[in-house]
């Protein structure tokens, strides 16, 4: 027979579990938030690179990009991918190969103009596509604390502030390719700043407003906290008009996130370590030869194959659907036991 302070051990694991994720998720954000602009900071005042740098930005983005690929060797998942082959095996070929003929087509038709309409296309599902991972992040968490599902308005207002930080990013001239930045104007520029401002503070007023009419969204500092930083991930790029200091922070720490949440779900598979070094030997090794695709039209292969990246990853973890969410429950069962 278990004891009464054994089981008060084994009832309190599932909460420190759950306790250290997030304040490791938390920590994971705000270092990249606010480390990688200072890190910049410091390596302008003595004249130097950053150390690892380069490493660091391969690792948050072709390889987390890459370690995508590690549902299509997960037995648990291949029914989840299955569901629909159109968007997790045919998106395969035809992003990877429709985005450079797309590109060159439409620029033999109109110029440069079809690249950047292209890039800004793309960037908007980019930031969409991280406020996506916000938004479940932060549903984990109101599920952990009892707060239940997150209401629409959240959704609406964090896609609000994404909104805002990539019609800022669309305003920085170091945004674009150095081939297309003079398509637009300084004018055209600024006029992008300006209205990337506006809907940030008015993302920010409505977020008070959201606080305001649902009274369980202030029951949990741990949900205030992630409601709050998820407010905060595009401020660099409303505050900033360098790539440098208005993209890469959060950049950084989508693809840190994501690691980690991909190193959680392949780590605790009935394979275990043998998985999590599936998964980060996949990702080392095709995110390395997406790095080193960076000229003109490859590029563009880079492009389609992160849209697979989209596609994929807004199925698999999607738990709203049955599979989906069984799965997770068995990988992530620190989180919601109790």
């Amino acid at each position: 027979m278990i004891s009464d302070s054994h089981a008060v051990v084994l009832a309190a694991t599932p909460r420190i579990g759950s306790r250290g994720f997030f304040v490791t998720l938390a920590l994971i954000t705000l270092v990249s938030l606010i480390g990688v602009p200072l890190a910049l900071t410091v390596a302008a005042a003595v004249g130097g690179p950053v150390p690892g740098g380069l490493t660091l930005l391969a690792i948050t983005g072709p390889m987390h990009v890459a370690a995508t690929s590690y549902f299509y060797f997960d037995r648990d998942f291949w029914p989840v991918l299955r569901e629909s082959r159109l968007r997790s095996f045919w998106s395969l070929g035809y992003l990877p190969l429709g985005m450079p003929a797309l590109g060159i087509a439409g620029t033999a038709i109109i110029g440069p103009w079809a690249y950047l309409l292209m890039f800004s296309g793309y960037s908007a599902w980019l930031f969409y596509h991280y406020q996506r991972q916000n938004f479940g992040l932060i549903s984990l968490v109101s599920t952990n604390v009892g707060c239940g599902r997150l209401p629409p308005s959240v959704n609406t207002t964090l896609n609000l502030a994404a909104l805002a930080g990539i019609v800022s990013a669309l305003g920085m001239p170091g945004f674009y390719p150095s081939d297309i930045q003079g398509l637009l104007t300084p004018h055209g520029y600024l006029a992008m700043r300006m209205a990337g401002t506006a809907v940030y503070v008015f993302s920010l007023v409505q977020m008070m407003r959201v606080f305001r009419k649902e009274p369980r969204l202030r029951e949990s500092a741990w949900l205030i906290g992630g409601l709050v930083l998820g407010m905060l991930f595009f401020l660099p790029a409303v505050a900033f008009q360098s790539t440098a200091f208005g993209f890469l922070p959060y950049a950084v720490a989508h693809g840190a996130q994501y690691i980690f949440m991909m190193s959680i779900l392949s780590g605790r598979s009935r394979r275990g370590w043998w998985a999590l070094l599936t998964m980060c030997a996949l990702g080392v090794t095709i995110g390395s030869v997406l790095n080193r695709m960076t000229a003109w039209p490859a590029v563009l292969v880079v492009a389609g194959v992160t849209q697979v990246h989209f596609l994929i990853d807004a199925k698999v973890w999607r738990l709203s659907e049955r599979k989906q969410r069984a799965i997770m429950n068995d990988r992530f069962d620190f989180l919601f036991a109790g």
